[in-house]
């Protein structure tokens, strides 16, 4: 995406932890109640299927491990396991219920669950899925491009 010029937007903060929970609850509340998500060019899918092979993959590791540990301790790993493995399923729920959003007034790149960055429609010349290897999280900056900001995304 290519800024035109100086322009206004807005860029919401990172939530707190607390709030990056109540995030990910939310979002896998919707998707257990089947609630259809927003509309919008979805996040990059190679994130999603990640942390869904590594949530599945402990769900099979932690039963393995339970049964090597002494029964009192076994609730506790229990407990721990099944954390583990919500918080990996909000954080897909999460990449799934808040896509980008490019309508006739804004262009909104949202991160899930780290907050996003509003643009007016005006501002942005165009649009594209291109892949860019800029390290960091979220919308950032393209280093050597002064009013670029890089966000992954794949359109369907």
């Amino acid at each position: 995406m290519t800024v035109t010029g100086p322009t206004t937007g807005a860029v919401t903060p990172r939530p707190t932890r607390s709030g990056i929970v109540r995030i990910w609850a939310r979002s896998l509340t919707a998707v257990v109640l089947r609630r259809p998500p927003a509309p919008g060019p979805r996040h990059s899918a190679g994130t999603r299927q990640v942390v869904l092979v590594l949530a599945v993959t402990e769900i099979v590791v932690a039963f393995l491990l339970s049964s090597m540990l002494p029964p009192a301790v076994r609730p506790v790993h229990a407990a721990l396991e099944l954390l583990l493995v919500l918080g990996g399923m909000g954080l897909v729920a999460a990449l799934v219920r808040h896509p980008h959003q490019v309508d006739e007034e804004r262009v909104v790149l949202r991160t899930a669950f780290l907050g996003d960055v509003t643009l007016p429609r005006s501002a942005v010349r165009s649009t594209s899925p291109v892949v860019r290897t800029v390290p960091g999280r979220g919308p950032r900056p393209v280093p050597g491009e002064p009013g670029a900001v890089a966000c992954r995304w794949r359109a369907h």
